[in-house]
């Protein structure tokens, strides 16, 4: 097979800006997903911007860190989609434990403006998947900075 030849240079890729231009913090996350690479990429994100991670691949591991761990735990973010018990019902209970969590709801299958209207009106954001660092940092640190008691959408 024979190519054309191009006289013009190929366009240059788009890039993630440099992790120090992502918005960071120090806060902690309780993150709850069911798929293991998926959890370990999002840990990832977070912790290179800073942010200490508790992980949870189910709602009821995620229920047990919030119950051992002393400290406080700023936000939540889980996966809407999770065999047993569901991203919305764990919320549910991390916030009649924790009232002040913050939460953030992922999943690639809840696309849909009426059940998004919903998680809004309960105070709760929303991430599409995939999403990238620069979407979930960004995400992240919009609902941490938030004020208190603010209702936050996606």
């Amino acid at each position: 097979m024979v190519f054309p030849r191009v006289d013009a240079e190929a366009p240059l890729r788009p890039h993630l800006p440099p992790y120090g231009e992502v918005p960071g913090g120090k806060e902690t996350v309780l993150l709850t997903e069911d798929e293991g690479a998926v959890r370990a990429l999002a840990r990832e994100m977070l912790e290179m911007n800073g942010y200490a991670v508790f992980e949870a691949c189910s709602g009821e591991e995620a229920l047990r860190i919030a119950r051992q761990y002393p400290g406080p735990i700023h936000l939540a973010v889980t996966d809407v989609v999770m065999p047993g018990m569901s991203g919305i019902e764990l919320v549910k209970q991390l916030v009649a434990l924790r009232p002040e969590i913050r939460v953030l709801l992922v999943s690639g299958y809840t696309n849909d403006t009426i059940t998004r209207h919903r998680l809004s009106n309960e105070g709760y954001s929303f991430l599409q998947k995939p999403y990238t660092l620069e979407d979930l940092t960004r995400t992240v640190r919009s609902i941490l900075d938030a004020s208190p008691g603010a209702k936050l959408g996606g």
